[in-house]
């Protein structure tokens, strides 16, 4: 059976500094079916909304202000099961390696290229198993 590649009802981690473009781009994620996009300007952004909402789908700039980089935090998501997709607009040769193997593509994002990169990371991730706070519960457990 081929795997679930839908985005409608999904929820997304947007790591942008440049405020319009996390404004465009997150808008382009809703048209593409996200339910909630979480924008973040920072790792430290990002790993709250890691921390309080359920991601699934990472997109993730490589290059952040303050010489900042996402892509420890991109490589233990996706240690996670969370599909990642990096983007740069400088130097994409070298960011592509640094993302190695993960979905890259070049700024700037053009809606039918995001949309490939996001699906082709859609497929390639393991299928998440929900973990013990997601599971319903059923029988002699509801009842309690």
């Amino acid at each position: 059976m081929a795997k679930e590649t839908t985005l409608e009802g999904r929820t997304a981690l947007l790591v942008e500094d440049e405020l319009f473009l996390a404004d465009k781009i997150s808008s382009q994620l809703v048209a593409l079916g996200f339910k909630d996009v979480f924008t973040a300007t920072t790792v430290e952004e990002a790993l709250q909304h890691i921390e309080n909402e359920q991601i699934g789908l990472a997109l993730l700039d490589v290059n952040l202000s303050n010489e900042e980089t996402t892509i420890e935090l991109g490589w233990s998501l996706s240690g996670d099961q969370v599909p990642v997709v990096f983007y740069s607009g400088m130097n994409a040769g070298e960011m592509k390696k640094k993302a190695r193997g993960h979905e890259f593509i070049v700024k700037p994002l053009s809606l039918p290229r995001l949309k490939a990169a996001i699906h082709r990371a859609v497929l390639r991730a393991p299928t998440r198993k929900p973990d013990a706070a997601q599971k319903k519960m059923t029988g002699h457990e509801a009842r309690q």
